[in-house]
């Protein structure tokens, strides 16, 4: 296992192998992919990602995880926001 720092990227191993990724990727003002890479790879694709979006006004923006992109070390995800923080979460095997 190993400690939790705190810090706003990061990844913590759990007892029996489970590994818990996080971070904050900057958005862009389009629909297409960017590619967020995880800190450590994962042994396959994680069993979960979540993602959400930080901004300061009431806008409409979204952001999801693609499918297509997704794998043990990156996935995909899409924005209609710029300059905004997206912060993910991933859950899988170390």
């Amino acid at each position: 296992t190993s400690a939790f720092t705190g810090a706003t990227n990061g990844l913590a191993t759990l007892p029996g192998g489970l590994m818990i990724e996080w971070g904050v990727a900057t958005g862009r003002n389009n629909t297409t992919n960017k590619d967020v890479n995880f800190h450590t790879a994962f042994s396959v694709a994680p069993y979960n990602i979540q993602v959400t979006i930080r901004q300061n006004s009431t806008a409409g923006n979204f952001v999801f995880v693609k499918s297509t992109g997704l794998d043990a070390t990156k996935f995909d995800i899409a924005t209609n926001a710029s300059s905004i923080d997206i912060f993910w979460t991933a859950i899988g095997l170390a």
